[in-house]
């Protein structure tokens, strides 16, 4: 039956889109909190610049705060791509779920055809 095989079709990809839209609202979340923690740290960075009482204080605050900058951002970075490593294997999963579901629908949809033979002789007696 092609329109069961079709709506069958529909729903995978509207699941599919389901999923992808979840993934994505997590990597906006994940961006904004990115943002969030740098500029955070930009801003003690500043803070502690306005503090400095001496040119030397200054540099070496400003080599502190290039230090911690670039130790923030690897670790976003490695957050980053251990959270895509994890969307890409719930994607992959949900994906295999799905069409493993949908293979299955596809079978009970098509009944063996004596099956139907007999049922329609069954109906005939009653």
């Amino acid at each position: 039956d092609m329109s069961a095989q079709r709506r069958t079709q529909e729903a995978v990809s509207h699941l599919e889109e389901f999923k992808l839209r979840e993934v994505e609202k997590e990597r906006a979340e994940l961006r904004v909190m990115k943002e969030n923690s740098t500029a955070q740290l930009a801003h003690l960075h500043r803070s502690r610049l306005v503090a400095c009482r001496s040119q030397t204080e200054t540099k070496e605050t400003m080599m502190r705060n290039e230090k911690e900058m670039e130790a923030l951002e690897e670790k976003l970075e490695k957050m980053t791509a251990e959270k895509q490593r994890q969307w890409d294997q719930e994607l992959q999963s949900w994906r295999s779920t799905i069409h493993l579901a949908a293979s299955q629908v596809g079978d009970s949809f098509t009944p063996p055809p004596t099956q139907v033979g007999r049922h329609m002789d069954g109906g005939g007696h009653g």
